[in-house]
Parts: C-alpha cells; sequence; structure tokens
C-alpha cells in the first residue's frame, strides 16, 4: 500500500549494543584502602582493567606490581611476601618492588628480561592510589583532594561497596540511590 511503512522499516534494530569506553589509564585510582595492603600477604585487585599484586615491603611502602609471572604468568598476588620481595606461587621466582626478577630457583643466572611492569603508587587519604598509565605522567599532586577521609569530623568506615555494574554507571548520586533502594545488586563487604 502506498505510504504504508513496511513491518522491517519499523521494527527496531535486531541487536543494540551499548557503547563502553576504555579506562582512562593516565589517572590515579583508589586501588584499596591503606589498611588492606599488608606485609603478610598480597592482595589482588584489577584496576582498568589491570590486574595487580598489592604488598608493602618492610619498611611499609606499598607495592604495585602486575599480577603475572614472567615465566608462567602465575598470578603474584597468590605468592608470598618474603622481606622485600614478592614470590610467585608457581615455580618461586621471586621480585623486587621495581618488579625486577631476583633470584629464579636452580638457576644462578638470572634472565635479564626477567620483569614485570610495576606502577607507581602514593599513600593518601587512607587509600593506595595506583597510577596504570605512563609512569613519566604520574603527578602526586594530581591524586584526588579525599581529605576528609583523614578528618576525624568525617565518619568512613573503612568499608567497600561493591557494584556488580560497569564503572561508567556509578555517579555519586546513582550509587547513594542505589544503596538505599530494595532490591539493589550493590552489597557491603567489610574489609
Amino acid at each position: 500500500m502506498p505510504g504504508t511503512a513496511s513491518p522491517s522499516d519499523t521494527a527496531p534494530p535486531a541487536t543494540a549494543a551499548a557503547k563502553i569506553f576504555n579506562h582512562p589509564r593516565n589517572a590515579w585510582y583508589a586501588a584499596a584502602w591503606d589498611h588492606e595492603v599488608t606485609g603478610k600477604q598480597p592482595l589482588a585487585r584489577t584496576v582498568a582493567g589491570v590486574p595487580l599484586a598489592l604488598w608493602r615491603t618492610t619498611d611499609g611502602r606499598a607495592i604495585a606490581l602486575a599480577d603475572a609471572c614472567w615465566h608462567r604468568l602465575a598470578p603474584l598476588s597468590k605468592g608470598r611476601i618474603l622481606g622485600d620481595e614478592l614470590q610467585c606461587p608457581y615455580h618461586g621466582l621471586r621480585y623486587n618492588a621495581t618488579g625486577r626478577c631476583t633470584g629464579m630457583p636452580a638457576q644462578e643466572t638470572i634472565n635479564p628480561s626477567a620483569v614485570v611492569p610495576s606502577y607507581p603508587v602514593i599513600e593518601r587519604h587512607r587509600y593506595i592510589w595506583v597510577w596504570v598509565g605512563d609512569p613519566d605522567l604520574a603527578d602526586p599532586t594530581a591524586v584526588p583532594d579525599m581529605h576528609q577521609m583523614d578528618d576525624p569530623a568525617w565518619a568512613g568506615d573503612g568499608e567497600t561497596i561493591h557494584a556488580d555494574c560497569n564503572y561508567q554507571l556509578i555517579g555519586q548520586e546513582e550509587l547513594v540511590r542505589a544503596a538505599h533502594s530494595s532490591g539493589s545488586r550493590m552489597s557491603r563487604h567489610s574489609t
């Protein structure tokens, strides 16, 4: 019939895809609460799509290494902290705070390419901040001002709110609104 749209002209597209953007890399991310990162056991976190192993050296400095051993990509976060080194759980390779392999069992010579990426870390405002982008661009003054987290007049509880969704869906208003609604997909976990 002339002037009539066919069903294929008015039907919605068969598939629709949300546009998901890559995480910005050249930025500081709050990877963990300061009390979560210890010198006893590495902590696994994924920041901007980058798996990390977080730990502390004997002098208390927070360290972030890629969470994959150079040799067989075993998660370093499943390994052990031995003084100022992180030991891989698979073959026992040891890495220092810069990501350089310092020991290989049964090897006298360490392969010079045995390195895992290390990332700039700043501890500020009760958070461990990690920069997963170009380390030359990691400006400590660009860490977001969260001074209220250090202020005793504010009531931060040190708990983490987990949201089962894409990071782009969370804004402060949406986070507060969802946390106070029934049937929320968010849950609080003590750390």
